[in-house]
């Protein structure tokens, strides 16, 4: 049986139209790129809280983004009426006018003040405050070590592409937990909490 030419025009473009998937989808821009300091294994970020600079530091496990009470209160920032939520035993809170990481920009937002002396001595640089799970939930984060740069990415539409290994973890009482099982340990070499490892 033989094909009329407008017939096999038809055809071949009804086929082309269910090959073609649409248009390729731009790939996801992150919502923010800031720089960051690695320093004793921790990461810092540059902010601006009531429009002064502060370094503070990355902590996810960290319940809420703290600032030191001293370094606040000589930046005015005074502590206010406690939250239904407790914080902690150290802390009280504070609301700040805006507080500025990169381009996110949080207005009125709630802060502990802790007292971040002695982890200033033990680390060896002023602790300023620290960026907590209360802002960080809220974004998928692609941490970028070689050029130091932490990615914030809209986390209801992002997907990791890459070609690492996804690991799920759990954030609950001021601490990042996830599933870990040692089959080989060196007591000379590693050292693993015998109430955590598992063989």
């Amino acid at each position: 049986m033989r094909t009329s030419p407008p017939r096999s025009a038809a055809l071949a473009a009804c086929m082309s139209l269910a090959c073609w998937h649409g248009p390729t989808p731009a790939p996801l821009e992150p919502v923010a790129v800031v720089p960051f300091d690695a320093y004793g294994g921790a990461i810092y970020v540059p902010a601006v809280i009531n429009g002064d600079s502060a370094w503070l530091m990355f902590d996810t496990g960290l319940s809420r983004t703290g600032l030191d009470r001293d370094w606040a209160r000589t930046m005015g920032i005074v502590p206010g009426p406690a939250p239904a939520a407790p914080v902690g035993p150290a802390a009280s809170t504070a609301v700040v006018d805006t507080f500025r990481v990169g381009e996110l920009t949080l207005v009125n937002h709630r802060v502990a003040l802790y007292p971040l002396n002695g982890l200033s001595e033990a680390s060896g640089r002023l602790q300023v405050g620290l960026v907590g799970h209360d802002v960080l939930q809220h974004y998928a984060l692609e941490i970028d070590y070689r050029q130091r740069r932490v990615r914030f990415f809209d986390a209801a539409r992002y997907r990791y592409k890459g070609t690492g290994v996804t690991v799920r973890f759990t954030a609950d009482a001021d601490r990042t937990a996830t599933r870990a099982r040692a089959s080989r340990c060196d007591s000379r070499r590693t050292r693993i909490s015998r109430c955590c490892a598992r063989r």
